[in-house]
């Protein structure tokens, strides 16, 4: 019995141990081994584009842009569509494997019915460094995780079994958050997005060589003519409400004069 409890004994400064070294070792990455395998691996690199195109034709061109995803081995990931008037105006969101990044942008630049290119802006975000301190993280939570699991194998206190198995919940919470992360980095890597964004040529009226146009000089006289009338007329109203009380006036002093001639006739003609 006193050898059992001896045993039991040790087991939570073997627990305390193991939560150091699982915490120390996850924080803490060798910089020359980072170096070395920065070295080894490919660049982590997340590219992404943004491109306003003028196209003769929105629908046409984006059935064009389909056809160069799918010809990449990309996929659609969002489409709009609007109207200006009666202008058709799209956005396309679009993801393709980074090896074909550039391939796709020429292609788009120099798609039959695009007219005009009027922005384009590609960005890039060097992750490597984040996804090696990642790898080396996840390194050492896997050993940290090892060795709770053999500690509580080994393990006959329920306390300590308790306090190894809140350590291991801890430890495996990081590894997935650790995991999830270079999950992430590994697709945004592996695939570009670009947002193309659509509009259509802008329509010019073309005259006919400059000369006269009879047509065009009715439509603008008559368009001049309504113009003057409406400014008449507007006035007229105007001047109408502004002046209707002085009909009450004009009234009132018509009787008044109305009513004085008559006294002065009947004065005249009773002298």
């Amino acid at each position: 019995m006193a050898s059992s409890s001896s045993g039991s004994a040790s087991m939570p400064s073997s627990a305390t141990a193991a939560s150091a070294s699982a915490s120390g070792g996850a924080s803490t990455s060798n910089s020359s081994s980072q170096a070395v395998q920065t070295a080894d691996w490919d660049r982590k690199i997340i590219r992404n584009a943004q491109i306003d195109l003028q196209v003769n034709n929105v629908e046409t061109m984006l059935a064009t842009i389909r056809g160069i995803t799918d010809g990449a081995e990309g996929l659609v990931f969002a489409s709009s569509t609007s109207f200006d008037g009666d202008n058709q105006l799209a956005t396309i969101t679009i993801d393709v494997p980074a090896s074909r990044f550039d391939q796709v942008i020429t292609s788009l630049r120099s798609a039959s019915g695009v007219k005009k290119v009027q922005r384009e802006s590609v960005t890039s975000q060097d992750v490597t460094d984040e996804y090696v301190d990642l790898q080396s993280r996840l390194k050492s939570l896997n050993a940290s995780h090892d060795r709770l699991l053999a500690l509580i194998a080994q393990a006959t206190n329920i306390n300590d079994i308790v306090t190894l198995d809140d350590h291991l919940s801890g430890i495996e919470t990081q590894i997935d958050q650790t995991t999830g992360r270079m999950k992430y980095i590994d697709q945004k890597t592996s695939f570009s997005r670009i947002v193309v964004t659509l509009s259509p040529v802008a329509i010019v009226t073309q005259g006919n060589g400059g000369g006269f146009d009879l047509l065009q000089a009715v439509q603008d006289a008559w368009a001049s003519s309504l113009n003057f009338t409406g400014g008449v007329l507007t006035t007229v109203v105007k001047v109408a409400v502004f002046l209707w009380w002085l009909l009450p006036l004009g009234g009132i002093a018509y009787g008044i004069v109305t009513i004085r001639r008559r006294r002065n006739r009947e004065t005249a003609i009773s002298g």
